[in-house]
């Protein structure tokens, strides 16, 4: 989960295309951060991450980086963003 305007995305790019298994999956959940963060500003932010294994979501909301804060046990408001989560492809959620 990233904001739109987060830099944490070059970071991001340079590990998914330094993973050449074509099994890999990444799913990256834009919310609102900061103000220009919007819906809008998604498109822009998709071309850092060029990868057709790349699968992008708006949470408009913050609702899933609120329930993700909870799992990670984050402190109360604190929402989960710009956390990069792995998972082996056996493991069910």
């Amino acid at each position: 989960m990233t904001a739109p305007s987060s830099g944490g995305l070059r970071n991001s790019e340079q590990g998914a295309s330094a993973v050449k298994n074509p099994d890999v999956r990444v799913y990256t959940v834009y919310l609102p951060m900061l103000e220009s963060d919007t819906e809008a500003s998604v498109p822009t932010a998709m071309k850092q991450l060029p990868d057709k294994r790349v699968s992008f979501y708006w949470d408009g909301k913050g609702e899933f980086a609120q329930s993700y804060a909870r799992v990670l046990k984050l402190p109360e408001g604190q929402p989960a963003w710009d956390i990069y989560l792995l998972y082996n492809r056996a493991v069910e959620w």
